[in-house]
């Protein structure tokens, strides 16, 4: 398999967009094949405040219980995917229990996500 996707890669006619957050494991030949690799920063608090904005705002929700004030919640260095498994466990878990979306509720999956991080980057199973 590792011999094929660098030939497909070779030969493919369009653009592809890769990601990885493992840059120093990618194999040599297949590394020869990028034509452009671009390194993202890690997001700053006023980034991470537009993403959990633009997330909830994007939410199929009824209705939140009272402001989300999303200072807290931008504080936290989480990524644009990890803020959008937040946000989504929240609303999956609000409509679970019955309840409405709130900044607690927010914060708390914050904290689920952000150890199962901590987990996965420790090498725990």
């Amino acid at each position: 398999m590792v011999c094929v996707i660098p030939r497909i890669l070779e030969y493919h006619p369009g653009i592809l967009f890769l990601t990885t957050n493992r840059v120093r494991t990618i194999d040599p030949a297949f590394g020869s094949r990028i034509t452009v690799a671009l390194r993202y920063q890690a997001l700053d608090e006023e980034a991470r405040m537009k993403i959990w904005k633009d997330q909830v705002g994007r939410l199929k929700i009824e209705s939140t219980s009272g402001e989300i004030s999303f200072d807290a919640l931008a504080k936290v260095p989480l990524n644009g995917r990890q803020i959008k498994n937040a946000s989504r466990l929240a609303v999956s878990l609000a409509a679970e229990n019955g309840a409405l979306l709130s900044e607690r509720l927010l914060l708390d999956t914050v904290g689920i996500i952000s150890l199962g991080h901590q987990n996965i980057l420790a090498g725990d199973t």
